[in-house]
């Protein structure tokens, strides 16, 4: 997808850790199950494929640190979230290709990968003729035809390794990617049911009072 740009990466030597860990999409039990168990109620189009999941052409089932960092370089940024969520490890890449910016976060529980998401922005909130140029992308490469063309952006596609891909529209759009079998299985498992057992305010929910 616009391979035609020169994609400029990012060095860890410009990190700002604050902007990494604000950006990620899971920090806590709470979070994670609403990434593991999506409410179909949000998608308008729910399409199965044929053709094992990618990102980055590379297939998310027995997706592993050293095959990522082997492809991608080392990340741009580590977030070990191990204090919230025992085991939970983030790796960030950012690129610029163009007009346009990418920012990729893979996540591993225990060293085994099971989620990933891809925002996509460019100058500033990314316009309604990109996103279709994106969904029709996605519907392309894995082979899913619609009656008639498909003008929304919340998409659900699951291959048969029962791994998901979901486009995401709201302040930015990401395009999520869990990873199936065992892994999605396991993670279930484990984790429904649970709850978050902190009160976690942000310091502006805590200090709000103190400026208005």
């Amino acid at each position: 997808m616009l391979s035609f740009f020169k994609s400029n990466k990012y060095s860890p030597a410009t990190v700002n850790s604050t902007y990494y860990i604000r950006e990620c999409l899971i920090h806590n039990v709470d979070d994670l199950n609403l990434i593991l168990q999506a409410d179909l109620k949000e998608f308008t189009l729910i399409a199965k494929t044929d053709v094992d999941l990618e990102i980055k052409n590379l297939l998310l089932i027995g997706l592993t640190e050293k095959k990522l960092i082997t492809s991608l370089k080392q990340p741009i940024y580590i977030f070990e979230n191990s204090e919230s969520l025992k085991g939970h490890k983030v790796l960030f890449y950012k690129e610029d290709v163009g007009f346009y910016r990418f920012l990729l976060q893979f996540h591993f529980m225990d060293g085994e990968f099971f989620f990933a998401s891809n925002r996509v922005s460019s100058s500033g909130l990314l316009p309604e003729a990109e996103k279709n140029k994106i969904i029709h992308q996605i519907l392309s490469r894995y082979s899913i035809k619609t009656e008639e063309e498909y003008k929304d952006f919340h998409l659900m596609i699951t291959d048969e390794n029962d791994s998901v891909l979901t486009t995401v529209d709201e302040v930015y759009f990401n395009v999520n990617y869990l990873c199936g079998g065992e892994t999605k299985n396991n993670m279930i498992s484990r984790f429904s049911g649970q709850k978050d057992q902190k009160n976690q305010k942000s310091d502006f929910d805590s200090n709000v009072d103190k400026y208005f």
